[in-house]
């Protein structure tokens, strides 16, 4: 590409979301051309910040992707249950002319994802040519990270849509229109990224809204689980003709588990050993240092979604309700399914934390939900904890950087990994670190790891562990789709929400009845009766000890049940491109699984 790359600097300066405030106050010159861009540090760095763009677009990252994307699962649910169009994508519903989607606009995923990535293809191109990358370390760290943000934006592409067109040179002419490649294509071409990107960086790093070399890599090993695992996929040679396709493996040598797990472990075995990353000693603290808008790097979060502190939407739409603030946005979209509290062991800290099912008033303090059973928050998500920046009252906008890939993550996959290939006891070492800061006990973590005897119940120990660890993560779906397990998983969660509104089942001895109370503290709540063997009498309150007695379990709304999928899983794990899309792509571009309109 060789034209003048002013209007392009220009738009960079203007549209960059580093966090770096002083970028934004730069003076552009008139015109730039290619070269003299892309061999200058800083002009590079203000063209690279312009890819951040697509995550603060207005109903991209801002809201759809964290509000909706991988809800409806084991784990986590969306806060809606009714059968309306903001919500049927969640409940596998899936229609190209739903009109809360069906945009070309760029501030919605689909179009903002390739914008970004386009944006990313000139940078890419362009420090090839002229960057020098190969002698001079520090292009060549700007280098790997436009490859690491283009692999960031494709691996969205991929699990919200499936097939999407590949796009890895900047747009020409001929290529303005490009028909759906099939997936393999471009998880080959992320991967080769990714490792490429790796070699061009080192382990300095400032902030986690910049995607640095534990990223890459870390990266890597999520796309290579998922490469080689299961996926709807149209029959050989069928991408992009309208075929429904079926749940089955890549048929590619190169995207095999046998090829890629030992080249995935060893990435995430130079995170665990040279990234100098380590958990949070406290789970709570984790989570308490993310909605306090920290973004330093060298914690726990590897990479955080690059909002700035005035600007996002997760916490004010997907923390626990807390009318202190007096939002006009409810918080609560994304919570936990009420099923998963009583999977966790008593003694495991993440339940009390994740598992919440009372909001807070306006004092600050807990509130019974009168539909406690049926909506759960994700307690590790609370505006109580934004102390260095407090959330204003009525704000829409809080800065919080959504934890993408953290630290926990990377053992977690590490452990999977090695499992499959039969290192059970290095496995079970990868595991531990998360054990032990879960039960605060290394002895019962030890305990919980020595009864894991063979590779089958590592692997349900796995996604246990993915399940407690991650909730509220977005994950999930991506997990159940890799093992092939998804609707087989959503049937028999279906099957057990009903047994716990029913009580029957294992739920048969639990009474309807709970009772709750305020902590001294005035600011957490307790509850007795949700663990087995509690059976005080629960048709009576206690105003002396302070507890209350509610309705609990028959509070889960039966719609919440039948609505949890509305269309086979299997077949619409992911949404359909949307149709004025289609349209505007001249006929090039197709939808398969069936989605036609």
């Amino acid at each position: 590409m060789k034209k003048a790359f002013g209007l392009f600097v220009l738009l960079c300066l203007a549209v960059a979301c580093s966090e770096e405030d002083d970028i934004l106050n730069q003076t552009a010159k008139s015109t730039y051309d290619d070269m003299a861009v892309f061999s200058n540090e800083t002009l590079a760095r203000y063209a690279l910040n312009s890819i951040y763009e697509s995550y603060i677009m207005t109903a991209s990252y801002r809201t759809d992707f964290l509000d909706g994307y991988g809800t409806n699962t084991d784990v986590d649910l969306n806060k809606e249950f009714s059968d309306i169009e903001k919500v049927n994508f969640s409940q596998y519903k899936m229609s190209p002319t739903n009109s809360m989607f069906d945009k070309t606009d760029e501030a919605y995923l689909y179009s903002g994802n390739f914008k970004g990535i386009e944006r990313a293809n000139i940078c890419i191109e362009n420090l090839e040519l002229y960057g020098d990358i190969d002698n001079k370390p520090r292009m060549g760290a700007l280098y790997g990270e436009a490859l690491t943000a283009r692999a960031l934006l494709y691996a969205d592409l991929l699990n919200v849509y499936g097939e999407v067109p590949a796009r890895f040179k900047p747009v020409t002419q001929e290529t303005i229109y490009l028909p759906k490649s099939d997936k393999d294509v471009i998880y080959k071409q992320l991967l080769g990224d990714l490792q490429k990107a790796a070699g061009y960086m080192d382990w300095k790093q400032d902030r986690i809204t910049v995607p640095g070399k534990a990223c890459a890599l870390g990266m890597y090993a999520r796309l290579a689980l998922q490469a080689s695992g299961y996926s709807c996929r149209p029959d050989e040679g069928k991408v992009n003709t309208g075929a429904f396709g079926t749940v089955r493996k890549s048929t590619d040598p190169e995207l095999q588990a046998e090829v890629l797990y030992p080249q995935a472990l060893e990435a995430l075995d130079e995170i665990i050993n040279n990234a100098g990353l380590s958990l949070f000693d406290n789970f709570e603290d984790l989570w308490k240092w993310y909605c306090d808008l920290h973004a330093e790097y060298g914690k726990e979060v590897i990479f955080g979604l690059p909002f700035s502190d005035t600007r996002g939407q997760h916490l004010v739409r997907n923390s626990v309700p807390n009318t202190k603030y007096n939002f006009g946005i409810t918080g609560g979209r994304v919570g936990p399914s009420p099923v998963l509290y009583f999977k966790f062991d008593k003694n495991d800290t993440r339940r009390n934390v994740t598992c919440i099912p009372y909001q807070y008033g306006t004092d600050g303090g807990p509130n019974w939900n009168s539909n406690a059973c049926s909506t759960w928050y994700n307690g590790k998500f609370r505006l109580d904890w934004m102390i260095r920046q407090p959330i204003t009252s009525n704000a829409s906008e809080d800065g919080a950087k959504f934890p993408y890939l953290r630290y926990a993550d990377v053992l977690l996959m590490a452990a999977e990994i090695a499992n499959e290939l039969g290192y059970l006891d290095r496995a079970k070492a990868y595991m531990r670190p998360v054990l032990v800061r879960a039960y605060r006990s290394e002895e019962l973590a030890d305990d919980y790891l020595s009864a894991l005897v063979d590779k089958e119940l590592f692997f349900d120990a796995v996604k246990d562990q993915r399940a407690f660890e991650l909730c509220g993560e977005l994950l999930r779906r991506q997990d159940l789709i890799r093992w092939g397990i998804l609707k087989e998983t959503l049937e028999l969660h279906k099957i057990e929400l009903q047994n716990m509104r029913d009580r029957t089942g294992k739920w048969s001895g639990y009474n309807d009845n709970i009772y709750w109370r305020v902590k001294e503290d005035g600011i957490d709540a307790e509850m007795y009766g949700l663990e087995p063997g509690e059976t005080l009498d629960m048709t009576v309150e206690d105003p002396d000890g302070g507890w209350h007695r509610r309705t609990f379990f028959s509070t889960l709304s039966q719609k919440r049940i039948d609505n949890l999928f509305l269309a086979d899983p299997d077949m619409n794990m992911y949404r359909p491109i949307p149709a004025s899309v289609i349209t505007s792509n001249m006929g090039v571009l197709q939808n398969d699984y069936g989605y036609t309109f």
